[in-house]
This record gives structure tokens, sequence and C-alpha cells, in this order.
């Protein structure tokens, strides 16, 4: 619910900044290209604060860095095959 809660603010967010960039600030093209960009940063930046807020344990640690011999190896002959 949460995504597609976000999908249609993100979508919404795109359009009125479309008509603002291009019939108020009269950017074209170019405005619209600025606004979807915008639209998606806001997006994500309310993705990630979803995700930190409720769902921390996605988030990696220090941990979860660590060198493992046996994965590497495992992963590399996996990527050579």
């Amino acid at each position: 619910m949460i995504a597609a809660s976000l999908l249609v603010f993100s979508c919404s967010i795109n359009l009125a900044m479309d008509l603002l960039f291009v019939t108020v600030f009269r950017f074209g093209v170019a405005g619209l290209a600025c606004a979807t960009v915008f639209a998606q940063i806001i997006s994500t930046l309310l993705c990630f604060r979803h995700i930190l807020k409720n769902y921390s344990f996605l988030i990696p640690g220090k941990n979860d860095f660590r060198y493992c011999p046996e994965l590497m190896s495992e992963l590399l002959s996996t990527g050579f095959s």
C-alpha cells in the first residue's frame, strides 16, 4: 500500500512540476526533464525514509562487509563460467 501511495505521490509531484516548469517558467522540454528528475529524487528520499523507519533490518551493517574467501571463490567461479 505504501509503495502505491508513494508512486501516486511521485506522479502527482511530477505533473505539478511539469505544469509549473513549462507554463510559468517556460523551460520547455528541459523543464519536463528537470521536473521528472526532481520528482524521482523526492520519491527516492521518501522511500529511503520509509525503509529506515520501518525496515531498519534491511540496512547493512559493518559485519555485512567482511571478507569471506569461500564466498569470494564461489562468486568468481560463477562469474567466469
